[in-house]
């Protein structure tokens, strides 16, 4: 691991980042921005789009966003966006929006 990454990892499981966590967790109202996944689901991850904030995110909360697990694997490229969807997967992301 890279200095660079060991620091990001450390800032990852800071109370700074959990106090972050919270506040994008409330304005994206616990639901992954691209699919609606939520943790009942699967597990949710807060997204860099842009790391001009990084450190101080809460002075920059539209850089980072709410995604499930699978989107943020797309996102990050470990998923292809062009991968068929099993129907078990497409299942899912329908009755996650069919519970609202």
């Amino acid at each position: 691991m890279t200095p660079k990454q060991k620091r990001h990892q450390e800032h990852l499981r800071s109370p700074y980042w959990a106090t972050v966590r919270r506040a994008v967790e409330e304005r994206d109202h616990g639901r992954c921005i691209q699919c609606g996944a939520t943790a009942v689901d699967g597990p949710l991850h807060v997204h860099h789009l842009s790391y001009n904030f990084w450190l101080r995110e809460l002075d920059g909360l539209h850089t980072v966003i709410l995604l499930c697990e699978c989107c943020h694997a797309i996102r990050h490229g470990k998923i292809p966006t062009q991968r068929v969807l099993s129907d078990y997967d497409l299942l899912m992301h329908v009755e996650i929006f069919l519970k609202d």
